[in-house]
């Protein structure tokens, strides 16, 4: 859709990184302005041009909701990559079931690694979840950074908390283990210094223990897989 959140990540992807990276074209450019009223024409445009693959941005619940079932109904199938941890929701597995979310990759900020089974068990026993995503891991870790900064600075000043945390580099705690890094440290404006994206796959579950018939787990980066990614080709058929 054309807000701001998918237009900060698609513009780049249609300015510099498709245009310089060789053997990728754009087939279907297709934006629209929340809520869609009708999904077809964007599906069949789909249909008509047949990519291998679809990046996917949907702020609106309803909108991404549309445009799965259509493709459904459609038959259009293909990998889809969605951007953000909208599409990482236990509501969608809810909505259309595990057939239809299953396979849909997301690309996060964060989301369960390898090794936080125990924290993630703890998180979905206590909040009454099905699983664990971005929102709440991140503010896990997030709460930790905090603690640390208070016992390293010995302070509960703001001020102080804010300049320890630009100032040090935090390289053990739940924290830490909470993202695909080694360490963190923060940039002058705030962002964490070399941080890496998530890649989470509605896959389903299996033998793991989650609530619901399908849940995404983490696939990228690869070390911290929790499974091993599915990629099943574009079928036009």
């Amino acid at each position: 859709d054309n807000t701001a959140a998918i237009t900060f990540t698609f513009d780049p992807l249609r300015e510099t990184v498709i245009p310089e990276t060789d053997g990728v074209e754009v087939v279907v450019d297709e934006v629209w302005t929340p809520t869609l009223s009708d999904a077809t024409p964007i599906v069949r445009a789909l249909r008509e041009q047949e990519p291998d693959v679809m990046f996917f941005g949907a702020t609106a619940f309803s909108d991404a909701l549309a445009i799965l079932r259509k493709m459904n109904e459609l038959d259009v199938q293909m990998p889809i990559i969605g951007i953000g941890a909208w599409l990482t929701l236990p509501a969608y597995v809810d909505n259309i079931g595990a057939g239809l979310i299953e396979n849909t990759m997301a690309v996060t900020g964060s989301h369960p690694l390898a090794g936080q089974e125990t924290n993630v068990g703890n998180f979905t026993a206590t909040a009454e979840e099905p699983f664990m995503i971005q929102d709440s891991l991140s503010g896990y870790a997030h709460a930790w950074l905090v603690k640390q900064a208070i016992e390293e600075s010995g302070s509960a000043d703001p001020t102080v908390i804010r300049e320890t945390l630009a100032n040090t580099t935090f390289t053990e705690g739940p924290a830490v283990t909470s993202f695909p890094v080694d360490q963190i440290n923060f940039e002058a404006s705030g962002i964490m210094q070399d941080a890496q994206v998530v890649m989470a796959q509605w896959q389903e579950k299996g033998d793991a223990d989650v609530g619901t018939d399908a849940a995404p787990f983490t696939v990228f980066p690869q070390d911290y897989r929790v499974r091993d990614v599915v990629w099943q080709p574009a079928d036009y058929s």
